[in-house]
């Protein structure tokens, strides 16, 4: 073992080094620890104000409300998916229904959930009427969600929801019917897909019938499937109901008159409008062809048009009464006032004008009985062009009638300064100038109503989801065109073009007094006037003297047979008569009708068990019968349809006290109705089968002996 020595003099050195040494590691372990209790209460801060933050998050989340949270957690298991909102409803006049809200089914899809295309593609096809490209199309799709078809059928519901498809949805919709199919088509107008109306009243009155866009709840698991769906399609609370001026029996006997009177003249369109003339209320409005708006799509544009009030044409002779109208109010004419008619013919400068007759002097009375145009074109020279066409603008010739439809035309008036002669003498007998049929029925209605011009109007009435009235029509009065003179004169004056010897005998109507015009007008092509095509017509009112309905006829382009009289006067005299028995306006006496009232007679409308059912309840109530039939009726009894002559539609009572009260007839047979009625002197319209639950008027009514009790009856298990 080496031994170590010490040295020397370095004891003192290594001693003081050591003591620094010593010394430095003291104080650099104090130093350390300071640090680390610093870095601690950092630390200690940084988690304090950490845990302060995540408790105060998590008090947020679970106790406080957080709507955006809560929205994105519903979406997480919920969908909306948009879908035709419900709308108000139609009725007509009396309430029966023309457009509903019901419920449907609609087809959707999730392409990324359907697993094998051309399975899917193949059953799918078995179950709806779609084709194998489309179905291809919409699986091929890169949406995550799609409809596959709006508006199923029943059967397709029903399959669907026997032997779901995997990808596939049944959302429940509202969806728009009309239950009478074509019947007031163009007045209605439709509703698309997606609940917004079309055309129409539906689309004037979108902002009534149309609630705000509906949104359907939907629940989804985690992998988007559908669990369950709300099938709520209630109405809602910001919809309105619609109650149109419309008459439903009116309105079927209007167009059953057009589509038969088009067929039988191989017309290209026939028009009607029916107005009462006291407060311009349409009753009825139609053109034929028409549309099934329960399957708008399958039908060409032109047929919505609602011509009535969409289109204009040349009027023709019917304008002859706006002129008597000018002439008779001048005071420079009247009735019995003669003019030269120049044998048939008559030069304006190189033109010539022409009667169908060769008339010599005819009164005012006589031109406008036979429709001279050589005569009329006299009488206008005598007033001047100024007065003419003021008379013109009264009428509302050339600007809107402002109805409550949407694209109502203005027609077409030149200005009287740009008239050249010729002009003049062709505007006088309706040419040259465009007219709407609707202007046509509001200018004979302000003659009828005695001068003075009303707004035509088609709503009567608007009431709220719980049928609660919240508008209600009232007639308007526009202002008063020409004097109840002049009217009174007019109307006598348009008698006799019904009369004997007139052009328009066959709208004659036993048993009513009828005024009214002929017309026919040829047709406009390249700017010139077709001698082959004409547009014939029939305007007038009935009765004559208390007038209750205005009826105008149109027939495009008729075949065969040109004249208004021959042509739309027979349409005009079948349209009247339904329209009067179902109003309940009693006959007057008049040729062909029994000068004597007889005593209580049952108008029995023919019901499903026939005639002789009806036949047999009159004879049982001790009545005579006097049966309405409609041409369904007729088809139904196979029996052979003919114009009806001197058949009454309503007879009064014979000499007994003038007022009667209406008894409750609620719950009672038709036998035991028909008896109550007779020995109240008043007579019985009678609908449906079974026993009373509706009547108009209501029970303790004080009305005239003769009038006429509307009954409703249902099933008795109802």
């Amino acid at each position: 073992m080496k031994e170590v020595k010490a040295v020397p003099g370095n004891w003192e050195a290594m001693t003081k080094g050591n003591h620094h040494e010593r010394k430095k590691r003291i104080f650099s372990a104090a130093g350390g620890e300071s640090f680390s209790r610093e870095r601690f209460g950092v630390l200690l801060a940084f988690f304090a104000v950490a845990f302060a933050v995540l408790y105060y998050r998590s008090f947020h989340l679970h106790v406080m409300a957080d709507q955006r949270l809560e929205k994105l957690t519903k979406n997480q298991y919920t969908t909306r998916l948009d879908r035709a909102a419900p709308r108000g409803n139609i009725y007509d006049i009396r309430g029966e229904a023309l457009a509903v809200t019901v419920p449907t089914d609609s087809l959707a899809l999730r392409p990324n959930r359907v697993k094998d295309q051309a399975s899917f593609i193949e059953k799918l096809d078995k179950v709806i009427s779609l084709s194998k490209s489309e179905i291809s199309e919409k699986v091929s799709s890169n949406k995550k969600y799609l409809w596959v078809k709006r508006g199923l059928s029943p059967a397709e519901s029903q399959m669907l929801r026997k032997d779901p498809i995997e990808g596939l949805e049944l959302v429940k919709e509202a969806k728009r019917f009309y239950p009478n199919r074509e019947l007031a088509s163009q007045i209605l107008g439709a509703v698309g897909r997606d609940g917004e109306g079309l055309g129409g009243v539906e689309l004037y009155y979108e902002d009534y019938l149309r609630g705000d866009a509906d949104k359907g709840l939907a629940f989804r698991d985690a992998r988007g499937k559908t669990l369950q769906t709300d099938e709520s399609v209630d109405l809602q609370e910001d919809v309105s109901h619609l109650y149109l001026t419309l008459h439903k029996g009116i309105q079927y006997a209007v167009e059953t008159t057009l589509e038969e009177t088009c067929k039988t003249y191989q017309a290209k369109t026939c028009t009607s409008v029916v107005m009462d003339p006291r407060t311009g209320a349409i009753l009825a409005m139609a053109s034929y062809p028409h549309f099934n708006p329960n399957q708008y799509g399958d039908y060409d544009l032109a047929l919505w048009k609602n011509k009535a009030v969409t289109d204009s044409f040349e009027p023709g002779s019917i304008f002859k009464v706006v002129l008597s109208a000018a002439a008779l109010e001048s005071g420079l004419v009247k009735p019995d006032d003669k003019f030269f008619c120049e044998q048939g013919i008559y030069k304006i400068g190189s033109n010539a004008i022409h009667d169908h007759e060769r008339y010599g002097v005819l009164s005012l009375r006589e031109i406008l009985k036979f429709s001279s145009n050589i005569g009329t074109y006299k009488v206008a020279q005598k007033i001047g062009k100024q007065v003419f066409a003021r008379v013109i603008q009264d009428f509302g010739f050339g600007k809107r009638m402002g109805i409550d439809y949407p694209g109502e035309a203005t027609g077409l008036v030149r200005p009287v300064g740009g008239w050249q002669e010729i002009d003049f003498a062709n505007i006088a007998f309706g040419q040259g100038i465009g007219v709407t049929p609707l202007q046509i029925a509001s200018a004979f209605s302000t003659i009828a109503a005695g001068g003075v011009r009303m707004k035509p109007y088609l709503v009567s009435k608007i009431s709220d989801a719980n049928n609660q009235p919240v508008w209600e029509a009232e007639p308007t009065p526009i202002k008063r065109v020409i004097s109840e003179g002049t009217a009174r004169q007019l109307r006598a004056m348009m008698k006799g073009v019904t009369e004997e010897g007139g052009t328009g005998t066959k709208a004659s109507l036993p048993g009513y007094s009828v005024a009214g015009k002929t017309g026919t007008a040829q047709k406009i092509e390249n700017g010139h006037y077709n001698h082959g095509k004409f547009m014939s017509s029939f305007v007038g009112f009935i009765p004559a003297d208390q007038p209750r309905l205005t009826i105008l006829v149109t027939v495009d382009e008729p075949q065969g047979q040109i004249y208004g009289g021959a042509v739309a006067a027979p349409a005009f005299r079948k349209i009247a008569w339904e329209a009067l028995r179902e109003l309940g306006v009693s006959p007057t006496d008049g040729p062909g009708l029994p000068q004597k009232r007889v005593s209580p007679i049952l108008e029995a409308s023919v019901m499903p068990t026939g005639v002789e059912q009806a036949l047999g309840l009159a004879k049982e109530a001790g009545t005579r019968a006097a049966l309405s039939l409609q041409a369904s009726d007729l088809l139904r009894q196979k029996a052979p349809v003919e114009e009806p002559r001197a058949v009454l539609p309503h007879v009064a009572t014979g000499s007994v006290s003038a007022n009667s009260v209406v008894p409750d007839l609620s719950g009672l047979s038709m036998r035991q109705v028909l008896r109550r009625l007779e020995q109240n002197g008043l007579m019985a319209k009678l609908e449906g089968s079974g026993l009373a639950f509706e009547q108009r008027p209501v029970p303790g009514t004080t009305t005239k002996r003769g009038d006429v009790c509307l009954v409703s009856f249902r099933p008795r298990n109802e």
